[in-house]
């Protein structure tokens, strides 16, 4: 998986710890292989540009994709009135990545078939050779040096080194100074054409995808953790907090628990909420870095009993004071020790009954 605004590569099927998430950055991650259906940037729908159609692909192995699309309006769709088309991603042993858009199939009321197409193609490293056909001709497209080059012309691609995805922010402000850069891409403009007559073919010779991975960057040998397991004071009804020793030549930590595997664990703690009180539980530790992993190490520990066990279920109480919303005095008896009754903010309550 890659992470969208940087192109950091990650492992799958685990939870990402540590992760950066500044507050403009939503966390999206795209899986290897994956083709994205996009429009030009627009505040409302009606401003999206009907004779243009943008996908970015993220080249690895065979895979497809079936984009749909209908008037967004009506329920016209409900009645077979919508568009297809079929998109596949192929990468060879010779590294030539081959984009293929079918022709798309259906039609819809407001449907514009004569549309451009532009690629957006994830890369590591400039390609060498690029080949566009349109109906099973040949297309002859100009490389330019920029991206505004690239903007204003048409029949051409762009090797975009170092893209900036701030493109939005107020001008002159302290946001506008902020570097959202990713890997490289590959641009490829394509011009107007029948997409229900004409499949369009995109050929990448040289094609490389291979993000370093930055998140092993330690080499040497590692000790499996010491001293781990989980203190008195990390030991709680509903949580439990294993710690252990910093290892040496260690990038992070990981943890298999439940059936999970916890990853990119930068502390020697980790907390794990929403247990069964008076439970055992078991988890598996090791460190990890560039050269491989630590044997693993085990962590038993039981978690105390519920501390509410003997409280009196039932209790409903009222107030004739004006409540806050979703604060009222159910708060005091829903057995959650860090939920609180209070009365109207801003508005004197007492006394009262």
């Amino acid at each position: 998986w890659f992470d969208y605004f940087t192109g950091d590569k990650y492992e799958g099927n685990s939870i990402i710890n540590s992760f950066d998430a500044p507050l403009w950055k939503l966390p999206v991650l795209v899986k290897e292989g994956a083709i994205i259906p996009m429009v030009n940037p627009n505040n409302n729908v009606s401003e999206i540009n009907k004779g243009n159609r943008i996908y970015e692909f993220y080249p690895a192995g065979k895979t497809s994709f079936t984009e749909y699309d209908d008037d967004g309006k009506t329920e016209s769709y409900k009645f077979g009135k919508g568009i297809t088309s079929l998109i596949e991603s192929e990468v060879n042993q010779k590294n030539i990545a081959t984009l293929t858009i079918h022709p798309s199939k259906g039609d819809f009321d407001g449907f514009v078939n004569e549309k451009a197409t532009e690629l957006i193609v994830n890369v590591t490293a400039k390609p060498t050779k690029i080949i566009a056909k349109i109906g099973g001709k040949k297309v002859k497209l100009t490389e330019v040096s920029s991206m505004d080059d690239f903007l204003k012309k048409e029949n051409a691609y762009f090797y975009n080194a170092t893209p900036n995805l701030n493109r939005f922010a107020t001008k002159g402000s302290e946001f506008e100074k902020v570097v959202m850069a990713k890997n490289p891409q590959l641009l490829v403009k394509l011009p107007v054409t029948n997409i229900t007559v004409n499949p369009v073919v995109v050929s990448i010779e040289g094609f490389k995808f291979e993000p370093a991975d930055k998140l092993r960057i330690s080499t040497g040998k590692l000790s499996t953790p010491l001293n781990a397991r989980v203190t008195e004071k990390n030991r709680e009804a509903y949580t439990l907090k294993p710690s252990w020793n910093k290892v040496e030549n260690a990038d992070f930590y990981e943890i298999d628990f439940n059936n999970m595997h916890y990853t990119t664990i930068r502390d020697t703690t980790l907390l794990f909420e929403g247990l069964a009180a008076e439970t055992p539980y078991a988890f598996k530790l090791r460190a990890a870095n560039r050269d491989g992993y630590s044997d693993w190490t085990t962590i038993n520990a039981t978690t105390k009993t519920n501390p509410l066990e003997f409280a009196i279920k039932g209790i409903v109480a009222q107030t004739t004071a004006e409540n806050q919303g979703g604060e009222g005095p159910t708060k005091l008896f829903d057995f959650d020790e860090a939920n609180m009754w209070h009365t109207k903010y801003g508005v004197k309550a007492v006394p009262f009954d």
